[in-house]
């Protein structure tokens, strides 16, 4: 009598925590921990929070350019400033981008004195070109405005630059495209048909 008692206890015992270890289970469904192996996308389809994240980053900028409004010799000291620093604001790298014939002959002109200035404005165009690359502030829209007084050597090398730069960040070139300078849109309106519109630029 007293085994069948035991027994049946036992029994009892093994289906209570049988039971318990299901309920753990069901409430613990959605925990994840390092071994899981669900997809990330099956993740992220059922965290509306995470969708909203994802997309809202995929969204450009849609505010219109800042007009720069300066003297040449603020331009000047925007250089100077720079070339003295190790570390730059983004604002500081904008206000290095020429946007006037009489600015950028100052910086083109500093590839023809001595090699410091050479260096520097090596420098400088890199990081221009890394900023408008990144989509970084206006330094992309200022970027494809300097079409309208840029020349010599230098122009070649923009113009391609800029072709690279615009098809990786494409929205955002044909959204610049009508804030430009009205002879920068004359100059740049094959490419803008090309990228934007899918029409194809004659060859010379």
């Amino acid at each position: 009598m007293r085994k069948t008692v035991l027994i049946t206890i036992i029994v009892l015992l093994l289906i209570n925590s049988c039971s318990n270890n299901l309920k753990s289970e069901k409430k613990n469904v959605y925990v994840l921990n390092n071994k899981d192996t669900v997809p990330k996308a099956e993740i992220i389809n059922k965290n509306p929070h995470l969708n909203k994240k994802i997309k809202s980053e995929k969204i450009i900028d849609t505010l219109p350019p800042i007009k720069i409004v300066r003297t040449i010799e603020d331009y000047k000291k925007s250089i100077s400033k720079y070339s003295i620093k190790t570390t730059h604001k983004l604002s500081e790298i904008e206000n290095l981008i020429p946007t006037t014939e009489k600015e950028f002959d100052f910086f083109y002109d500093l590839t023809y004195s001595d090699e410091s200035n050479s260096n520097l404005f090596n420098k400088i165009n890199l990081d221009i070109l890394n900023y408008a690359m990144e989509d970084k502030g206006d330094v992309f829209f200022l970027y494809t405005n300097m079409s309208e007084f840029v020349d010599g050597e230098y122009a070649e090398a923009f113009y391609a630059d800029l072709e690279m730069i615009s098809k990786n960040n494409k929205e955002k070139f044909c959204f610049n495209y009508k804030y430009l300078s009205e002879k920068s849109k004359k100059l740049l309106e094959d490419m803008y048909n090309d990228i934007c519109n899918g029409i194809k630029r004659k060859e010379d």
